[in-house]
């Protein structure tokens, strides 16, 4: 049933032009009625939920278990219009987080507009702290579908607030998340505390002792020695031997066609290039681009880009980890692109591109294992 409610959203002409109420009423409460929630039981779903004995406010959907007074709301769920986008709205996250602060502690917040949707886990010590980004995002339009069934099965339907394995998939699904940019950060900047445990190391080896800035040298170091191995792994580009053309579809490979298959490899510009993930698939496309037009890098290429939401590339000073969700970075320049996303809208969005710079989308294919 929630796979049949996706598809219809997904055919909705107007999808992108509804006001709030429309957005709850055709596509919010729709999908909660597929995840099994009883949404004509006030004692279950309750719209225009009031928030706080002194906080002034109602939250649009507040989801409850029946029977279990005086329990907080599970989850409450904010709508906005589908014109407003949250990565430009740093605001309205923080409306979801002062909902769910101020409604009892609520543990699980959703933002959506319809078509993007964000799932908040919050806890005791996160009402203490700035409020924490999402854990998961889905885009209705450009996410494979099984991903966002999956997510919205994990996170929102009814078994799994009840028995509250969502909150524990969702704490994972923020951990998994943001370990690898916080481990990745202090790797590059050559954190003092890993530096101070290199140095001890080495001391208890009976190794000559290191001061601490020259640790951090050798982290720093270490660090840019693993990204260029890992880089030269993932991009290995050998020239496409003959003109560009539809690739022959096979038994074993054929073109991507907008379907959630693993990827082998691309053509840019007549030449290919081996990847294995279509987070691979993205960084490579424009890694491929840059090289082709290298006068992008001088600004076309990030005005356009910052634009079209999760279509954007940016230099390393303006990664914001609020707005990027899976950052990858091209090659080994100074450049860093959205790969959050499935097969359908990450090759889209390579297409979309290519567009919007007046350059054919036929320069770009992707070539799938069967």
């Amino acid at each position: 049933m929630i796979y049949g409610e996706i598809e219809r959203i997904r055919g909705m002409s107007n999808l992108e032009e509804l006001n709030e109420k429309t957005i709850q009423t055709a596509v919010i409460l729709p999908i909660l009625r597929a995840l099994d929630w009883n949404t004509a039981d006030p004692d279950e779903v309750i719209l225009e939920h009031p928030v706080g004995a002194h906080f002034k406010g109602n939250v649009d959907i507040a989801l409850m278990k029946p029977n279990t007074p005086p329990l907080p709301p599970l989850v409450f769920i904010e709508a906005k219009t589908a014109s407003i986008t949250f990565e430009n709205n740093p605001s309205v996250r923080d409306q979801i987080f002062d909902y769910c602060k101020n409604g009892g502690n609520v543990s699980v917040g959703v933002l959506s507009n319809g078509v993007s949707w964000e799932f908040y886990i919050f806890d005791d010590d996160a009402f203490k702290q700035p409020p924490p980004p999402p854990a998961d995002v889905v885009n209705i339009l450009q996410d494979d579908v099984h991903e966002i069934v999956a997510c919205f099965q994990k996170f929102l339907s009814r078994d799994s607030q009840f028995d509250q394995s969502a909150i524990d998939k969702l704490k994972e699904t923020l951990e998994q998340r943001y370990v690898q940019t916080v481990w990745h950060d202090l790797l590059e900047k050559g954190d003092k505390r890993i530096a101070s445990v290199l140095r001890k190391e080495l001391g208890e080896r009976g190794l000559s002792k290191l001061t601490l800035p020259k640790s951090q040298e050798y982290i720093r170091a270490q660090f840019e020695y693993l990204q260029s191995i890992q880089q030269e792994s993932q991009s290995t580009e050998r020239t496409y031997q003959s003109k560009p053309q539809e690739p022959i579809a096979s038994k074993e490979q054929k073109p991507a066609s907008g379907q959630s298959k693993k990827p082998t490899y691309i053509i840019v510009f007549g030449k290919r290039r081996d990847v294995r993930s279509w987070k691979e698939v993205k960084t490579n496309f424009i890694s491929a681009l840059v090289e082709q037009h290298p006068h992008l890098l001088d600004g076309q290429l990030f005005e356009l880009c910052v634009k079209q939401g999760k279509e954007f590339v940016v230099k390393r000073h303006d990664l914001n980890r609020r707005k990027f969700f899976a950052g990858g970075q091209v090659d080994q320049l100074d450049v860093w692109t959205e790969t959050h996303g499935g097969a359908v809208a990450l090759e889209k969005q390579c297409k979309k591109i290519l567009q919007l710079l007046g350059i054919s989308q036929d320069e770009f294919q992707v070539v799938c294992e069967d």
